[in-house]
């Protein structure tokens, strides 16, 4: 069940054919987390209108998201209903697919899945509403979930809880390379709790900043609180932040007039990953065009960099490159594709 409230219109309209990315699209991040800081990032939370946001200072690792089919992706038995899946890579090597079904309606978060099989939402009874369409400044929308969560040690609690989607501001946002006007800003408050109390309740305010030209958010800030919600007795609760974490688009990821290429016979990364037994040598192939191509770390750094004038073939030394998870981008005119390469020798 659910309700709406209407409010003044703004600049912009957040749509499901706008807002929200499609099979095959793919876009880069920084992201910032400050862990368990015990504070959060100052301007960022305050809505209203005309508002400005500054984000230069929240830089970090680059962090690429890929957005598939449900075939492709970890556990599709598990979300039969999912129609686009957000997948990434940790730090640390772990991939992680969000499945969501995306309809003219909104977008529903119908839980998770990763490659250790663990830490695992699942909102099929209920799911997490995380945008409703159409929304434009001032529209508010409450909903409720009900699902269940699998911990690091694999015991499943049920997970639920209430939901305030509300577009609270718009105004400007300042990026490391850009400011952006007339973004649109949505505010998700979240409040759940575990069937286990021990855990004690939870809430999460996530911030979600829009541009009519992106089809998907250009920043994101999320605060999560932990604590109990009687603490000091009924209604006097007491919480205390345990992680807040930010994220802005690259700069390549939104242009428009550049096409992200998904096909994945365009070009060919081997070996991949690199092992002991190999040359440290990598070999692009099928580039037939005259193509900028860069090697990054996971910090944004960028390593190695050369023009491809049309060769069939690129080779790049890594020998002198550490083990670990890197990105290698190649951007013609026109076009642009990232891949991930793994480096074990």
């Amino acid at each position: 069940m659910f309700s709406i409230v209407l409010g003044m219109q703004a600049q912009i309209t957040l749509t499901n054919q706008t807002s929200v990315p499609r099979v095959g699209d793919v876009f880069d991040y920084h992201y910032k987390s400050r862990g368990s800081s015990g504070s959060a990032v100052k301007g960022l939370s305050h809505g209203g209108e005309n508002v400005t946001w500054d984000f230069s200072s929240q830089t970090g690792d680059i962090v690429t998201y890929n957005y598939i089919g449900l075939s492709n992706s970890l556990k599709p038995s598990l979300f039969p209903n999912a129609n686009l899946v957000q997948q990434h890579t940790t730090q640390y090597g772990v991939t992680v697919d969000a499945y969501y079904n995306s309809s003219a309606n909104g977008l529903i978060l119908l839980g998770d899945a990763n490659t250790q099989n663990s830490s695992m939402d699942n909102y099929t009874q209920d799911g997490w509403d995380y945008l409703k369409f159409p929304i434009n400044y001032g529209n508010t929308f409450s909903e409720t979930f009900l699902g269940s969560m699998t911990n690091l040690a694999g015991v499943i609690t049920d997970k639920s809880g209430t939901i305030e989607i509300k577009a609270d501001g718009y105004g400007d946002l300042v990026l490391p390379y850009k400011t952006l006007n007339n973004v649109l800003r949505i505010r998700i408050a979240t409040k759940w709790t575990h069937s286990e109390g021990s855990y004690g309740d939870f809430r999460d305010t996530t911030y979600l900043w829009y541009s009519a030209d992106v089809r998907n958010y250009i920043a994101n800030y999320i605060v999560r609180y932990a604590g109990f919600e009687d603490f000091f007795g009924p209604g006097r609760g007491y919480f205390t932040i345990y992680e807040s974490e930010a994220l802005y688009i690259a700069q390549g990821s939104l242009s428009s007039d550049v096409k992200t290429v998904t096909n994945n016979n365009f070009f060919s990364i081997y070996p991949n990953p690199i092992r002991k037994q190999d040359d440290a040598v990598v070999y692009v192939k099928g580039t037939a065009e005259k193509a900028n191509w860069k090697l990054i770390d996971m910090t944004g750094k960028v390593l190695k960099q050369d023009v491809a004038n049309g060769q069939q073939e690129i080779k790049i030394d890594v020998k002198n490159v550490p083990n670990g998870c890197y990105l290698l981008k190649i951007a013609g005119n026109t076009w642009q594709k990232t891949e991930k390469l793994i480096i074990n020798k």
